[in-house]
């Protein structure tokens, strides 16, 4: 308790040693839930591309492409 009010382990450590500590997810789990969140971006850029040649498609293809494009962006933030 009294590091946490003196905050003098905070102080002691750089940034780059306390983003890493702050992280709850193990390694394997990050990876995981990132290669889950690629496929599933993945899917939806097929489908949007596969919706693209039916009538009124175009708008589908607008919405699904661009789920899957931030998905792939978004997936990546587990990595880290």
């Amino acid at each position: 308790m009294e590091k946490v009010l003196s905050r003098q382990d905070s102080q002691e450590q750089g940034l780059t040693t306390q983003v890493p500590d702050s992280s709850f997810l193990s390694f394997s789990t990050r990876l995981k839930w990132f290669l889950i969140r690629f496929a599933c971006s993945i899917f939806f850029s097929i489908c949007g591309t596969g919706l693209l040649w039916f009538p009124g498609g175009i708008k589908l293809f607008a919405a699904f492409y661009t789920l899957g494009s931030i998905g792939a962006l978004a997936g990546t933030c587990f990595i880290y």
